[in-house]
């Protein structure tokens, strides 16, 4: 049976099929398929598949290799047809052309492809592995969650269970989160740049305070950028403890821990005084307090409780030119774009009846609770918004 291309058939068969691609995506990603047609520009099925498997003995060696990879002519022959998918016209994530003999094909990358490379800028690499790895089962669960009114991380976490408390038992899948989610905070740093105070008169520093800071990597993007103040910014990054424990002992963290411009601290931030409590005493006042990509994994209640301790914490320190910067996605009430509307139903399905994206209205309602008023407001091209908030 031959399907129009536009016919409703195509159109519908296409969302029914949708999870295949990610699936394929995914395989190109785990076995690094983009980083071997950068070395080896135009390559054959036959020595992907011969990088792949000399990359699986390296792994071996250093004992990281896959446990249950076993190359065979089907693995082979999967692999191929999962190529000439990803540089169908219709998929265009690898780009293919004819070989000499005439009855196969050269693959080689595209602007798509090398964003799945995880050294480039604005890579997405780890978070294509989050979105398939961990995030894969609780989208499973969508008709699941829907009919029971239950989240979808009770039904595959257990009762009473968060995304959060999964990731804090299992180390390797909250290093893979950590990192992902540091790659979508990439193109936020400029403007999070221009929007935090000046130094201090007394120490020539700003001192910047992360909640839910995770790895650091926000942190340390912040003391190394290539702005001109950046060497003046000074990180002390929050979050659960044993996130805490994994970031101190990421070797990523080592240079900016030697030289202090990075500090972690373990606390708990929705507890009475929860971040006051953790401000090391005796120190410079902080002057901006960063909280990213937090406020959508939390129900009302709880994001009052959090913004209120930093408001707190910012009267405490008696600093009367601390700010507050959120960064969030601001959805419209008629909101289109599907992007968006798939990242609101994921945040309901992981976190339950309370968590949720909100619009600005609901953003404004939450910060005045708290005692705050919005400054100002700048949307960024990823679809998040930076909102900067000081104390009324």
């Amino acid at each position: 049976m031959s399907l129009a291309p536009d016919s409703p058939d195509a159109s519908l068969l296409q969302c029914i099929c949708g999870n295949w691609v990610q699936q394929a995506v995914y395989v190109l990603a785990k076995f690094h398929i983009p980083d071997i047609l950068h070395e080896k520009p135009k390559a054959s099925t036959q020595l992907i598949w011969k990088e792949i498997s000399e990359r699986q003995k390296a792994k071996e060696k250093a004992k990281s290799a896959d446990r249950d990879f076993s190359p065979s002519e089907f693995g082979e022959g999967l692999l191929e047809r999962v190529l000439l998918v990803m540089s169908s016209p219709h998929v265009g994530v690898l780009e293919r052309q004819k070989a000499e003999d005439g009855a196969s094909y050269l693959y080689s990358n595209t602007p798509l492809s090398n964003l799945l490379r995880p050294s480039v800028p604005r890579s997405l690499y780890h978070f294509c592995l989050l979105s398939t790895e961990v995030y894969g089962p609780l989208w499973s669960e969508l008709y699941g969650s829907i009919r029971s009114g239950v989240p979808a991380t009770e039904l595959v976490y257990g009762s009473g269970k968060h995304l959060y408390d999964y990731l804090e038992k299992h180390d390797q899948q909250s290093q893979l989160f950590d990192a992902a989610m540091a790659e979508l905070s990439q193109a936020a740093i400029e403007t999070l740049h221009s929007v935090l105070p000046k130094p201090s008169a007394e120490s020539g520093k700003v001192q910047v305070v992360d909640i839910g800071g995770g790895n650091g990597s926000l942190a340390r993007r912040l003391v190394s950028s290539s702005s001109e103040s950046s060497n003046s910014i000074r990180v002390l990054v929050l979050d659960r403890p044993d996130t805490v424990r994994r970031a101190l002992e990421n070797p990523v963290n080592t240079e900016v821990l030697s030289n202090a411009s990075v500090s972690f601290q373990g606390c708990d931030a929705f507890a009475p005084n929860g971040v006051s409590s953790a401000l090391p005493e005796g120190t410079q006042p902080v002057q901006a307090f960063i909280v990213k990509n937090v406020i959508h994994d939390w129900g009302d209640e709880d994001c009052v409780k959090l913004l209120s301790n930093v408001h707190a914490a910012m009267k405490q320190q008696q600093s009367s030119d601390s700010v507050l910067i959120i960064m969030e996605r601001l959805i419209r009430p008629t909101e289109e774009q599907p992007g968006l509307l798939f990242d609101a139903i994921f945040q309901r399905l992981i976190g339950g009846k309370g968590c949720k994206e909100r619009d600005g209205a609901a953003m404004k309602a939450l910060l005045e609770k708290a005692g705050f008023k919005i400054q100002a407001t700048h949307p960024l091209k990823s679809g998040h918004s930076i909102i900067v908030a000081v104390p009324e």
